[in-house]
């Protein structure tokens, strides 16, 4: 067994301690906790380890809630990107497992680190997602691009508005619509379900357009008419599904839609 997985199944049990079953107060030793990652990132060299690679993931996405120390969420960020970067050289399939461990990651920590955005997580997240939808990568034909499809239109819209970059703006929404396209044609889940994450899907389209249309006007006119369908047809179905968040976030959209009318 190599260094890594030896301190990764340590870093486990000081995470997932038995007494969190058993005792209401348990605690995880933080300090032990941070020790170890910052030994399990020194001393994993390979990408060929994917497996315990896609374990330590999991686990910190699970723990971390726990970690404060920004230094310590960099130094796994910086340290995925180099292990990625390095995959990606070599065009080793491995790219695609790595890239989609570290979106998971970011996802999570631009979850709990809310701040100016659109932040260093936000670009990096942005490019990884394009490299999974766009790019050539071994592998990526046979995996599944649903959560990038839509992973990069949410993030593509954040630093496209940010920078004023119309391409990104316009890719977010061409995205969003194969979002919803996936979803609209899935068959693996129950009608009921396909039916609300289509609804969603169709939500986020319209919120999309809305961004685009309030960001510029002249060039994002000829979205009025889409919008005002989209949301026509979400309020519909969330008068049957849906929760009352998802009502009342609807209407909220309606109303906003309303004042970019004549």
């Amino acid at each position: 067994m190599d260094k890594f997985t030896k301190k990764l199944e340590i870093f486990e049990e000081v995470i997932f301690p038995e007494e969190m079953y058993e005792d209401d107060d348990f605690y995880v030793d933080e300090t032990a906790a941070q020790q170890l990652i910052q030994e399990m990132i020194s001393s994993f060299s390979s990408v060929k380890n994917m497996e315990s690679l896609a374990r330590f993931f999991k686990i910190i996405i699970c723990a971390v809630g726990d970690f404060k120390t920004c230094d310590l969420y960099n130094q796994i960020t910086d340290w995925g990107m180099k292990l990625y970067i390095q995959a990606k050289s070599q065009k080793s399939p491995n790219q695609v497992k790595i890239a989609t461990y570290l979106t998971s990651w970011l996802d999570h920590k631009i979850e709990f680190f809310e701040g100016p955005e659109p932040s260093k997580e936000v670009r990096l997240s942005v490019a990884l997602h394009a490299d999974l939808v766009l790019g050539n990568n071994p592998g990526a034909q046979h995996h599944s691009r649903r959560r990038h499809y839509q992973g990069y239109s949410t993030y593509a819209l954040i630093v496209g508005l940010a920078d004023k970059n119309y391409q990104l703006i316009n890719q977010s929404i061409i995205f969003q619509k194969w979002a919803l396209d996936y979803e609209s044609a899935n068959t693996s889940l129950p009608y009921s379900s396909i039916e609300y994450i289509v609804t969603l899907k169709k939500r986020a389209l319209a919120s999309k357009l809305m961004a685009a249309y309030n960001f510029d006007n002249y060039t994002y006119s000829d979205c009025l008419d889409e919008i005002d369908l989209l949301l026509q047809e979400v309020a519909e179905k969330f008068e049957h599904i849906g929760t009352d968040f998802d009502r009342e976030y609807t209407k909220g959209l309606q109303d906003k839609f309303k004042t970019y009318l004549p």
